[in-house]
């Protein structure tokens, strides 16, 4: 705030406090308790916005009276390290209170960050749990992104305490999703935005179009081959346009997939996670409402990968379920549909497909298995079940 501001401040409060007061000694000192007050407030933000080590030392300092010696005694710290955090405490107080308003800004425009990820899932459900309906996780995420960050500045950012980002931030180190760097941290996995994904579609319209002959004579051949088998015979029209979709998508996938291995002899290694988990993460981020019709282009083209969940063993059965997630053609009907926001995400309703499949295979009865037959109205497609 400016010397010029400031005065203009004093001046409104002291002609209000005048015509409430009608008294100018009373209105003067109305002025100063208010202004007073009102500095107060953004000490004690100022305060909140500090690391711990600082703020700890700060808070028991200047708010609660202690002495140096005192602190360093209840903290078991030397007095040259209270004295220390005190100096650069203070100095990060007096830049918050001047760029209060800057920080304040910011927190108005919360992103929303979707983690997708390839491998298993965590028993708790990580990645996907770490950040799901917080939005405080997801922002944290994104700013965290471009370069590594304290958790002063993430504070200072969304315009939270940092006494409440921290512990946020912690959970997500925890979890894997940021790294620590020193005194910074970082996220540690790539995020996309639509505008991202939209900028390379020209060019993979192009190489399709230019070698589509090349992979399209595999993906024939393996449609005809699967239509010999006579599980496929079996199927009814929609069950085996289902397999056929499937294999389309499986082909093209593994394929390219292992092609690109080879070529340049190295392999996806997917690490061993918290809570059993064994995944590789990828974000997706929107900074404003997202206008399907803006972004028709990238949901015509767009698919998830492979999803597999297996349901245990049953009479030395096992079975498990493999589906994509086509957020274009075909599976545009089934996203598109009110019946399909039962399950928020498709990892949800996965679990209990795979239910289904038991339910039907051994013909066991649905309450038996806990399967709730309202996933029925929400079935994407295209999957199937693999003995």
């Amino acid at each position: 705030m400016g010397v010029e501001e400031l005065e203009n401040q004093i001046d409104f409060l002291l002609r209000a406090a005048i015509r409430l007061r009608g008294d100018m000694q009373d209105a003067r000192d109305l002025t100063q308790e208010t202004l007073l007050a009102a500095l107060a407030a953004r000490v004690r933000r100022a305060v909140a916005y500090l690391a711990e080590s600082f703020r700890e030392v700060v808070v028991r300092h200047y708010m609660e009276g202690q002495s140096v010696r005192q602190i360093a005694a209840e903290l078991g710290l030397s007095e040259g390290t209270v004295k220390s955090r005190l100096r650069p405490g203070r100095e990060r107080m007096r830049r918050e209170i001047d760029n209060m308003e800057e920080y304040e800004k910011q927190s108005y425009a919360p992103v929303t960050l979707r983690i997708d990820f390839s491998g298993s899932p965590g028993i708790n459900g990580e990645p996907i749990s770490l950040v799901e309906n917080d939005l405080l996780a997801q922002n944290l995420l994104w700013l965290a992104y471009p370069k590594p960050v304290t958790a002063e500045e993430l504070a200072q950012a969304v315009g939270v305490p940092t006494a409440y980002v921290e512990p946020v931030v912690w959970r997500l180190i925890g979890g894997e999703l940021m790294k620590k760097a020193g005194g910074k941290v970082y996220t540690d996995f790539m995020i996309v935005t639509p505008a991202d994904q939209e900028r390379t579609i020209p060019r993979q319209k192009t190489c399709v179009r230019e070698n589509f002959h090349l992979f399209w004579g595999a993906i024939g051949e393996a449609l005809e081959r699967l239509r010999r088998w006579d599980f496929y015979k079996s199927l009814t029209k929609d069950g085996k346009n289902s397999l056929e979709l499937y294999t389309a998508f499986h082909c093209p996938e593994y394929g390219i997939f292992e092609a690109l291995s080879k070529n340049l002899g190295a392999w996806q290694e997917i690490p061993d996670r918290p809570n059993a988990g064994r995944w590789i993460a990828i974000g997706h981020v929107k900074t404003g409402p997202f206008d399907p019709a803006a972004h028709a282009e990238l949901l015509a083209h767009s698919y998830s990968g492979e999803r597999t969940v297996k349901n245990g063993s049953f009479g030395g059965t096992g079975f498990e379920l493999h589906a994509y997630g086509a957020e274009g053609f075909p599976g545009d009907c089934f996203y598109a549909s009110p019946d399909y926001t039962f399950f928020p995400e498709n990892c949800m309703i996965d679990p209990e497909i795979a239910k289904l499949l038991t339910v039907l295979r051994l013909g066991l009865s649905p309450e038996r298995e806990g399967f709730n037959p309202e996933v029925l109205k929400a079935v994407p497609c295209p999957m199937v079940m693999v003995l």
